[in-house]
């Protein structure tokens, strides 16, 4: 596939912001609107759901590492399976996105230290993978303190074959700033090039204190066609819908499952001290195909 330079990367027609954080040659392109659009629960027939119990028994993290085949960071310090007593689901992950007592580890010239960070990839997920629908519900507390924002999981897809730390491939993520304002992130990276965009949702801040119901849908283009679509809903309500987009050069690159990014919002460094105790509620995810 030919990547084009081009700086005008995006066709928009939004009301809303856009920040861009890409590379100048990127193969992320696309048209931004705002329509209705029906939730992508209610358009897909198969549900996968992620356990966080055993016959009514909390998984205690290692049981949660496990099925990570090593591929997570911050499970065991940062994340506790517990029973919701109110909420929209029985159990919920609580990970600790802010862990003073954490030591920085530098992994590829990164700092991180606090949150969980893993795939959650369904036995069951079919090969070859399209398009896929993940749900989850997510509530930051009122006092959350948001001084070095959150990282939220999305959805992500890789070669056939390949794993979850593969350079080549399809990401998205939700970043909550430290104003409260909401991004979704989208990493596109092939052959031909790779694209990192941010794009503001329309007029929104994330609550905090109460539930949020989170959806993603994502329709990955044929090779050499822009012809991918990517959405967002909080609550039901459509926030972002990304058309024409170009996301892989190649067939074999197909939905993988969940990139369980639940971390602060930005690096940590010397310079800035650690964010005051926070910790996040997720709901277990909900992965829906056809």
């Amino acid at each position: 596939m030919k990547v084009r330079m081009n700086n005008r990367l995006l066709t928009i027609n939004v009301v809303g912001g856009l920040l861009m954080t890409g590379a100048a040659i990127t193969w992320v392109k696309g048209t931004l609107s705002r329509p209705h659009f029906e939730v992508c629960d209610a358009r897909y027939d198969r549900m996968l759901s992620m356990r966080l119990d055993k016959n009514g028994s909390l998984m205690d993290p290692a049981e949660v590492q496990a099925s990570t085949n090593g591929l997570d960071r911050g499970i065991l310090e940062n994340l506790e399976v517990t029973k919701l007593t109110k909420g929209p689901k029985s159990y919920a992950m609580t990970v600790n996105v802010a862990n003073q007592k954490a030591t920085p580890v530098i992994v590829k010239e990164e700092h991180s230290a606090d949150g969980a960070i893993f795939p959650w990839s369904p036995r069951s997920l079919k090969k070859g993978l399209n398009a896929a629908c993940l749900s989850y519900h997510v509530k930051l507390s009122d006092d959350f303190d948001l001084q070095a924002g959150v990282t939220l999981p999305g959805i992500y897809g890789v070669l056939e074959g390949g794993s979850y730390t593969d350079e080549n491939r399809v990401d998205t993520n939700i970043l909550v700033g430290a104003d409260g304002a909401a991004r979704f992130r989208l990493y596109a990276k092939g052959a031909g090039g790779v694209a990192d965009e941010a794009y503001g949702l329309y007029e929104r801040a994330f609550p905090r204190g109460r539930w949020v119901k989170v959806e993603q849908e994502i329709i990955l283009n044929t090779p050499g066609k822009a012809d991918g679509i990517v959405r967002l809903w909080f609550d039901d309500k459509l926030e972002l819908e990304i058309k024409g987009a170009d996301l892989r050069d190649k067939p074999g690159l197909a939905v993988a499952g969940v990139s369980s990014n639940m971390t602060r919002g930005r690096r940590r460094s010397m310079e800035m001290p650690d964010a005051k105790p926070a910790s996040i509620q997720v709901t277990p995810f909900e992965v829906r195909i056809n």
